[in-house]
C-alpha cells in the first residue's frame, strides 16, 4: 500500500499499490453494476477478509453500506456506515458515510433518528470530518423544518448541533 500527498493543495490521498486489491474491487464494482448486488457484497466482504489494512478500506465500507442500502436492509447499511465512522472519523469517507446514513433516515422520515444519530456522532467524534457532516445535516434538518428561529428557544441552543444550527441562523437572518 502506499500513501502520498498533493503538496499543492494539501490533500491527502490514499492510493493502493496492491493490483491484487485493485482487480478485486474492480470486479465487484462490475457485479454492483449488473445489478447483482448479493454477489457484490460477498465479494467486498473477501476483499476486507484479504486485505485488512487496504487502502480502500474506508471505500469499501461505503460501497458495502450502498449495496445494502440497495437490497432494502437499512439496518446493515446503518452498521456499516458506523462502522466506518468509528474506524476512520477523520476521513472524507466517514464524513460521507455521515450524510449517506442521513439520508436513509431522511428518505424513511426517521427525523428524530436524524437528531439522535448527529448528536451522538458529534459527542463521540468531535472536532472531525463526521462530526462537522453531522452538524450539517441536522442544522440543515432543522432550518428546513423552521423550528428553534426564536429568541425564545436560546436556552435549547446549548448543544454542539443547535449552536452550530444557531450560526447557520444568524447567516441567514434578514431583518
Amino acid at each position: 500500500m502506499v500513501c502520498f500527498a498533493l503538496a499543492l493543495t494539501g490533500i491527502a490521498v490514499s492510493v493502493e499499490s496492491d493490483p491484487g486489491v485493485m482487480a478485486a474491487v474492480r470486479a465487484a464494482e462490475d457485479l454492483q453494476s449488473e445489478g447483482k448486488i448479493q454477489e457484490a457484497l460477498s465479494a467486498y466482504d473477501k476483499i476486507l477478509e484479504k486485505y485488512p489494512d487496504t487502502a480502500l478500506r474506508n471505500d469499501i465500507l461505503v460501497k458495502t453500506a450502498r449495496s445494502y442500502s440497495r437490497l432494502g436492509d437499512d439496518d446493515a447499511a446503518i452498521r456499516t456506515y458506523l462502522k466506518l465512522v468509528s474506524e476512520s472519523p477523520d476521513t472524507i469517507e466517514a464524513s460521507q458515510a455521515v450524510s449517506l446514513m442521513m439520508n436513509l433516515y431522511y428518505q424513511r422520515y426517521r427525523f428524530d433518528e436524524v437528531m439522535a444519530m448527529s448528536a451522538h456522532i458529534v459527542q463521540r467524534f468531535p472536532g472531525t470530518e463526521s462530526a462537522a457532516m453531522a452538524l450539517y445535516r441536522s442544522a440543515g434538518y432543522l432550518y428546513n423544518k423552521r423550528e428553534y428561529r426564536s429568541e425564545e428557544h436560546t436556552s435549547e441552543l446549548q448543544s454542539h448541533s443547535f449552536i452550530s444550527y444557531a450560526v447557520f441562523c444568524l447567516k441567514k437572518k434578514k431583518y
